[in-house]
């Protein structure tokens, strides 16, 4: 197993939990994780691996008024900081 762990994020205590469970993966600092993970720079790599970063901007977004709801208030959610799917294509799973 292989933990890119934003250096901005080490300090955290669920960081320092998340890596006592996984003692023995292969532990790599980086300054920022979209610096890794972008189109061009992601190697697609088929050993599972964990992303620890540091959340830097809203995870949830109001919407542009009347954007497909009659309702005053709509919000999209940043769904692939914690994605809930598995898909067999996708290297946030």
């Amino acid at each position: 197993m292989i933990i890119y762990l934003e250096r901005q994020a080490q300090e955290y205590e669920q960081t320092k939990k998340i890596l006592s469970v996984y003692k023995h993966a292969d532990i790599i600092l980086i300054d920022h994780y979209k610096n890794v993970f972008d189109k061009t720079g992601f190697n697609n790599q088929k050993e599972r691996s964990i992303i620890i970063a540091k959340l830097t901007s809203p995870s949830i977004l109001e919407a542009p008024k009347n954007y497909g709801h009659n309702n005053e208030h709509a919000y999209f959610f940043k769904t692939s900081l914690n994605c809930v799917y598995d898909c067999e294509y996708c290297f946030l799973k």
